[in-house]
């Protein structure tokens, strides 16, 4: 009986290999990329839920009106904290988001936080407060944004009118 045992182990491994190469360069179906569960390339290239983040649109700088309103971060070339993408910035828009929703009388402290620390390169500025809404990997893949929902207009330096 172990004899059996023995020459079973022996044919059974190179049998199940062969079969998993074989299916692996012949098997596949024409309908899916892949034969799930021998195959499973995708493992995470789909993101469950779309995800939303606030950014700030430069409308102009300086009394220049750019000639397409741009995203905070892609204008490295004119401030520091673009360059080096700090973390407090985001956390700081959240916050500002937050206030202009809830009408709070702390809207404009973080205004001048955010204007004072992050946007100290510009004199005069136009800016917009949004939230954009995408799926990560075709953000990272193309770019592609699912919606751009304004929230408020901003002019740096003009506490007055919310």
């Amino acid at each position: 009986m172990s004899l059996k045992r023995y020459y079973l182990r022996q044919t059974l491994g190179p049998i199940l290999i062969f079969a998993y190469i074989f299916i692996a360069i012949l098997g596949k179906p024409d309908s899916k990329a892949e034969l799930f569960p021998f195959f499973n390339w995708s493992l995470f290239s789909t993101s469950s839920n779309p995800r939303a983040d606030i950014v700030v649109i430069v409308r102009s700088i300086n009394g220049k009106t750019l000639p397409e309103a741009q995203y905070f971060y892609a204008l490295t070339d004119v401030f520091a904290s673009a360059r080096s993408r700090d973390s407090r910035f985001a956390k700081s828009l959240d916050r500002l988001a937050k206030a202009h929703v809830d009408k709070s009388p702390a809207e404009q402290d973080l205004r001048k936080s955010i204007e004072a620390k992050f946007m100290r390169e510009a004199k005069h500025m136009q800016y917009d407060l949004a939230q954009i809404t995408f799926d990560p990997i075709d953000r990272l893949a193309t770019g592609k944004l699912i919606s751009t929902l304004p929230i408020a207009t901003y002019e740096k330096g003009s506490y007055d009118n919310r």
